[in-house]
């Protein structure tokens, strides 16, 4: 299991991100949809809750670095299909998602973005 998430507030934004906000909440549905999964419950109310935050957070501005994050990790998620050049920007988004982490000292999964930008899935990994 998973780690619950930590939240961490941004040295360059001393008012809560609305993206860095939405992500946290979404890093806790996520580590709900998790547990129903791993006791094989019904996963349709965390998956309900997980794709409402999502469009939340495609509408909530990113004014810290942790917002930036849980952002870029629903980019890759969303470039998954869509070819070549895609599979580019993916590489890219991978490289500054990467960079925000240890600058901000937050990890993606703080703000959801494990979920849209597994780790295991970057190309340098």
């Amino acid at each position: 299991m998973h780690a619950m998430p930590k939240f961490a507030a941004n040295a360059a934004s001393p008012t809560i991100c609305p993206a860095a906000a939405v992500g946290r909440d979404l890093a806790f549905a996520i580590e709900a949809h998790r547990a129903a999964d791993a006791a094989r419950a019904d996963l349709n109310p965390t998956q309900a809750i997980i794709d409402r935050l999502t469009v939340k957070l495609t509408a909530a501005p990113a004014t810290s670095l942790t917002g930036a994050m849980a952002q870029i990790g629903l980019v890759i998620s969303e470039l998954d299909d869509l070819g070549e050049g895609a599979e580019r920007a993916q590489r890219l988004l991978y490289s500054a998602l990467s960079a925000i982490e240890a600058a901000v000292g937050v990890s993606r999964a703080d703000v959801g973005g494990d979920y849209y930008a597994p780790e295991r899935c970057d190309p340098k990994h």
